[in-house]
């Protein structure tokens, strides 16, 4: 009987704990559709739904991926802070290997890797980085 309610407080616990980390995050955590990238000096647009870009968040990691990629996607690691999001360290697959940040200029991400969070609510997202303003959807 003690060793059950002991590996059910512990099973609470471990729930609980994880729920924070992802409640820290609020809107951010979740799956995100690129809807368009445009060059913010000229309103050029550099890629809209049909180039298949999405970024997943969950905790302190975030997948990059584009559809039809053949199975290469990038993990990065990240901070979050009011209305920043900086990326801090990239993992390129399928060998796992760490990679600039630049190495993410073709989905969007500028060579420092910081955005400003414009909007941020529980469908859309706009971020800004160097000159892009990038905005999804949730998916």
């Amino acid at each position: 009987m003690r060793k059950s309610l002991i590996a059910l407080l512990t099973l609470c616990l471990a729930i609980t704990s994880c729920e924070d980390k992802h409640n820290h995050l609020g809107n951010l955590n979740g799956n995100w559709q690129l809807t368009s990238w445009v060059r913010t000096n000229d309103g050029t647009l550099l890629a809209d739904k049909q180039s298949g870009i999405y970024y997943s968040v969950s905790i302190s990691l975030m997948k990059i991926w584009k559809v039809n990629d053949h199975g290469k996607y990038y993990m990065t690691t990240f901070r979050n802070a009011n209305d920043s999001l900086i990326i801090t360290q990239v993992h390129a697959s399928p060998f796992d290997s760490i990679v600039p940040v630049s190495s993410l200029a073709d989905y969007g991400v500028p060579d420092n890797g910081g955005f400003r969070i414009v909007q941020l609510n529980s469908t859309n997202m706009t971020l800004m980085g160097g000159d892009n303003t990038l905005t999804f959807r949730r998916y």
